[in-house]
């Protein structure tokens, strides 16, 4: 592994289909970096605590609601071509929230372009 890159953990989870067991391996990425939150009535600013393929854990102080849609913004930590800083625009459903963390489902997400300001400072893109 590289120096300076993240080390990941493994996530194990089971799921119940009708013939069985069904195992899932998912890799998490302990990458600590400004998400933007946004719901139909609440928006707020925080940061990741891991991410995997399908899903992204971040520190909220707040409890939000189980179950809801959510639009996050998420200042990507690489650049593209080495120069061209990115952000990761998610829509996913709150899985569970408690007072340590969200933990939000992938739907669909896509990469965008974004300014040089992070999100930390209140400035989008």
């Amino acid at each position: 592994m590289a120096a300076g890159a993240p080390q990941c953990t493994q996530e194990l989870s089971l799921e119940r289909q009708s013939g069985g067991a069904d195992r899932r391996i998912h890799m998490r990425f302990p990458i600590s970096v400004p998400v933007r939150y946004l719901l139909a009535d609440h928006e707020g600013v925080t940061m990741t605590h891991d991410m995997s393929s399908d899903g992204i854990f971040m520190n909220t102080s707040e409890i939000l609601p189980a179950g809801k849609l959510v639009k996050l913004f998420v200042d990507w930590p690489a650049m593209l071509d080495q120069h061209c800083l990115l952000r990761l625009v998610v829509v996913g459903k709150i899985l569970r929230s408690s007072p340590q963390g969200t933990a939000v489902g992938i739907s669909k997400y896509e990469f965008r372009v974004r300014s040089r300001y992070p999100l930390s400072l209140g400035m989008t893109s």
